[in-house]
């Protein structure tokens, strides 16, 4: 009866490590396919998913030439399309005169794929968004 148990118990647990990975693709580097439009700056988002952590790059583009970058990373678990942030993160850099900032907050983001590979991203934290990506190489 014990080795039954045992049995059991690695059975299970091999199951539920297995089903803790990404869908298969999910991983790697991902840019944004649109450029998101705000008052007087643009961001372009770049994304990299990692089997530990999620990495966020947002660069804003002001209209008089000038860019910044911000870069943060978020502890992150998978189960097969839903990515779990797991803790906020923030960078912010300024030049003086603007800023640019990163956020990551716990949240399910849900990775889905359309026919052409694009992953189509949806994001409910800080609010309800949805981003076509593409994987960068």
């Amino acid at each position: 009866m014990k080795k039954l148990i045992v049995l059991f118990c690695l059975t299970l647990m091999t199951t539920v490590s297995a089903s803790a990975l990404p869908v298969q693709g999910l991983l790697g580097r991902w840019r944004a396919q649109n450029t998101i439009l705000g008052p007087d700056v643009q961001f372009l988002l770049y994304f990299t998913f990692d089997l530990e952590f999620t990495t966020q790059t947002v660069q804003c583009l002001y209209l008089d030439g000038s860019s910044l970058i911000a870069t943060t990373s978020a502890y992150t678990n998978y189960l097969a399309h839903n990515i779990y942030i797991q803790e906020t993160r923030q960078a912010v850099v300024n030049d003086g005169y603007r800023f640019c900032r990163s956020t990551l907050q716990p949240s399910m983001w849900r990775a889905l794929f359309d026919v052409t590979g694009r992953m189509v991203l949806i994001l409910p934290a800080p609010y309800q968004t949805q981003l076509t990506l593409i994987r960068e190489y």
